[in-house]
């Protein structure tokens, strides 16, 4: 249900409605809880494709003074409909604080 104020009508609330919300695409990112600076860390990056088409993914990590990249800074992936695939990015952090 919801509400809504208006200075001409005053307090209207409504029924209780149903709503159904879908994201056909959309990248999860999977990380670290913590890292040590100089540790070797993985970042997976799963693309998750509800399409009714095949779609063909570039997946990159920008480069930084905060971390060194190790593996490739960018995949292309295919991903059909109704599937997920991963990636990972492995990276050294060089500073303290948040990346």
């Amino acid at each position: 249900s919801a509400f809504a104020m208006s200075n001409s009508s005053g307090l209207g609330v409504s029924k209780p409605a149903t709503l159904k919300v879908f994201q056909s695409f959309f990248v999860s990112l999977t990380l670290p809880y913590s890292v040590i600076r100089g540790e070797e860390v993985s970042i997976i990056a799963t693309v998750f494709n509800y399409e009714s088409k095949c779609l063909t993914i570039r997946l990159g990590v920008e480069e930084s003074l905060h971390y060194r990249i190790l593996s490739n800074s960018s995949f292309d992936v295919c991903v059909c409909s109704s599937e997920a695939k991963s990636v990972r990015f492995s990276i050294i952090p060089k500073k303290l604080g948040q990346m």
